[in-house]
């Protein structure tokens, strides 16, 4: 097919239905979420196309911070969260979910599980003997998230604060 021209217009999310809908725009690369997607397949005008392995979701940190500069700290943070649960708020469910302790997903040629008993064997028991042995006193951690593109921040807070972490949330602009 060949277009003449081709125009991309800058879109807010809340807004994507509408813009699809009206014809204002052709294409949307990304939409309001997977738990909008029966809004999206229930629109005869409408179709939607999910892309497998598409999107993923990492928790970085500042490894220059006395806090999270120690792997016990990181190790802690890791078993106390609960990613199914976290998915579960953030896409309505777990069918566009999977756990995977790999940054690459199955069938990339830089696919790995080496080392996934440290991903998988998780447990907020074993959180609590982490901040133990590191010797954790409370300091805040302080947490950023962009509640217009990640809504799990507060749920990230609660299974941190669950373990014993003192946790800072900040809301930040995209």
């Amino acid at each position: 097919a060949h277009a003449d021209t081709l125009k991309f217009v800058p879109f807010n999310e809340s807004n994507t239905l509408n813009q699809l809908r009206t014809a204002e725009v052709n294409v949307a690369p990304q939409f309001l979420g997977v738990d909008q997607l029966d809004v999206y397949e229930a629109d005869p005008s409408l179709q939607a196309v999910l892309s497998e392995d598409s999107e993923f979701s990492i928790m970085q940190f500042n490894l220059r911070s006395e806090l999270m500069g120690d792997v016990l700290m990181r190790r802690a943070v890791l078993n106390a969260l609960d990613f199914a649960e976290i998915e579960t708020q953030y896409l309505g469910g777990t069918d566009y979910f999977t756990e995977d302790s790999s940054f690459f997903p199955p069938g990339s040629p830089w696919y790995s599980d080496s080392g996934s008993e440290t991903y998988t064997d998780r447990s907020a028991e074993e959180a609590e003997r982490l901040l133990d042995e590191a010797g954790y006193d409370g300091t805040p951690v302080r947490v950023l998230y962009r509640p217009s593109n990640d809504n799990y921040g507060p749920i990230v807070q609660q299974q941190l604060e669950a373990v014993g972490l003192n946790v800072d949330l900040q809301a930040m602009d995209a």
